[in-house]
């Protein structure tokens, strides 16, 4: 096949030219994956390279950093008006750690370019081997998936919402009602049936203090913990149902396990794995047995 002759008449992108979000994650097979979505603030523009991603945590420490796939294996540069990049995400051994921010460097502008995570998500990356260092992997920049079908489409197709109870139990696997609202004078098909994650935010632990033997020249830093933190991940069951009529609604029933130390006040959340819409919150109460 010719090669595809990489445009010349559209100006290089610069950080300040675009802006990202954070499109999503998922676990399937102890591997994490998940996008970054990028954006042109104006008008497109040509990135031509691999753009580097950096994952950090709440306190903006470096969790993780992404390698490129082998270089000519695949088509290194794109067009940017809307783009996605693809990371997989394998050996995470440092339990209890959520990412709060990934940033993107581009090739050619050491300028970062950061995408906030609220809340902050636990890597879904299973261990391997503690004696390997953690491993992230990202593909070339790809144009955002054109909306084709339910998944894909437009925020404005479907409409989500949470009935739950007002109370929940620390430690109990807590029910409530997830109602999808065909909003179209379309039917819209659940076919494949797609894959959804619900969270309980958690809150944020006392800051520890440094020990009684901590070197007195020895500066203390001190790592924010989140109690109560929850987040699963599951294909939504649509055995039987094939399509959402227009202006209708289905409703299917949740589970979420609630951890035991998640007392006090929170929000229950829903979204679809892989986009950002649509998305619903409630918010509950968790009192202890």
């Amino acid at each position: 096949m010719t090669p595809e002759p990489m445009p010349k008449n559209v100006a290089a992108c610069r950080a300040a030219d675009l802006s990202a979000e954070h499109a999503g994650a998922q676990g399937a097979g102890g591997w994490w994956t998940g996008g970054l979505r990028l954006m042109s603030k104006s008008r497109p523009c040509l990135l031509y390279g691999y753009v580097e991603l950096r994952f950090r945590d709440f306190a903006g420490r470096e969790m993780a950093r992404s390698v490129p796939s082998a270089a000519g294996a695949q088509r290194d540069w794109a067009v940017l008006g809307e783009a996605q990049v693809l990371w997989t995400w394998g050996n995470w051994c440092t339990p209890n750690i959520a990412v709060a921010s990934i940033v993107a460097m581009l090739p050619s502008d050491p300028t970062p370019i950061i995408a906030r995570i609220d809340p902050p998500m636990l890597v879904g990356a299973r261990c391997y081997d503690a004696g390997t260092l953690t491993s992230v992997s990202t593909g070339p920049v790809r144009p955002w998936p054109t909306p084709m079908s339910m998944l894909t489409a437009p925020p404005a197709i479907l409409a989500a919402r949470i009935d739950a109870p007002a109370v929940a139990i620390a430690g109990a696997r807590l029910r409530y009602v997830l109602t999808l609202t065909n909003l179209t004078t379309e039917i819209v098909a659940l076919d494949p049936c797609p894959s959804y994650r619900e969270w309980l935010g958690g809150h944020p632990l006392p800051t520890p203090s440094p020990p009684q033997d901590w070197p007195s020249w020895k500066p203390w830093v001190s790592i924010t913990q989140f109690g109560g933190l929850a987040k699963e991940v599951h294909l939504l069951n649509c055995d039987g149902i094939s399509a959402i009529a227009p202006r209708e609604s289905i409703a299917f029933e949740m589970r979420i396990a609630v951890p035991a130390d998640a007392i006090g006040a929170d929000t229950l959340r829903w979204s679809f794995a892989m986009f950002s819409t649509p998305t619903a919150s409630a918010p509950i109460r968790i009192v202890g047995r």
